[in-house]
């Protein structure tokens, strides 16, 4: 067999590979569920963080208020 024939040869062997590749959606949902998780705790983290800015707002104005 010539180069030609083993280049053609390997990328119908690749194609034939990425066409019988096993659907992976378990592993999809599994990774949407995790990226549900983090986008859900960093929407917590940034509320919590707001919440702290807002009160500090408040002190520091009191404070420099006060004097």
């Amino acid at each position: 067999m010539n180069e030609g024939m083993e280049n053609l040869k390997e990328i119908q062997d690749l194609e034939d590979k990425v066409n019988n590749a096993p659907d992976d959606s378990d592993n999809d949902f599994l990774c949407a569920v995790q990226l549900q998780r983090i986008a859900n705790a960093l929407e917590e983290v940034l509320k919590l963080v707001k919440l702290d800015q807002a009160e500090s707002k408040k002190r520091w104005e009191k404070e420099t208020i006060g004097e």
